[in-house]
């Protein structure tokens, strides 16, 4: 083990490491937040599929995403410095490790109802399952 190796080490884990698990404890602690608003929403009225879904959406497109979106905004810019990945001037951008993806999409308003789509159905059967 070299000198740098065993500093680094030492400083516990690196930075990019620490904000990706911000991001998913963040995204977690929301959508467990959110689910938790989308089955008292379900269950709270007599509603029809259209008005449940036209409800869902405005409290979706509420939610302050703006903390969150800051974190992934820093992870997109500092990730691959922090990382040390290789630049392809071929295609003027960083290349990704072992070719998966490391740039993370803003989150919306879209992002919430593809975890808890505006379905009255679905969350009636989520009710029901407990």
């Amino acid at each position: 083990m070299n000198v740098e190796s065993y500093v680094a080490a030492s400083l516990g884990p690196p930075r990019w490491l620490e904000r990706l698990q911000d991001i998913e404890g963040d995204e977690l602690h929301l959508l467990g937040d959110l689910r938790r608003r989308w089955l008292a929403l379900a269950a709270g009225a007599d509603w029809t599929p259209e008005a449940f879904a036209a409800a869902w959406r405005a409290q979706a497109e509420d939610v302050d995403l703006t903390d969150l979106n800051r974190l992934i905004a820093q992870h997109n810019e500092y990730f691959p410095i922090e990382r040390r990945l290789s630049f392809d001037l071929r295609l003027g951008d960083y290349r990704a490790p072992w070719g998966i993806p490391w740039r993370r999409d803003a989150r919306d308003a879209a992002w919430i109802m593809d975890h808890l789509p505006p379905d009255l159905d679905r969350a009636g059967a989520e009710l029901a399952h407990g």
